[in-house]
């Protein structure tokens, strides 16, 4: 029987799928712009609300 996957993981799947449709035409600046604000925006909607 396979253990289903916890929420926060298939989410961080989610977000790591959408970034790297974004990052496919970006200079590494952007994508390190861009995974910055992923990694705070991913922290404030699970970390800190699980508390």
């Amino acid at each position: 029987m396979k253990k289903k996957e916890p929420k926060f993981m298939q989410e961080l799947h989610k977000i790591r799928e959408g970034l790297t449709k974004e990052w496919k035409n970006k200079s590494t600046r952007e994508i390190s712009s861009s995974l910055h604000r992923a990694v705070k925006e991913f922290k404030t909607k699970f970390v800190l609300s699980h508390r």
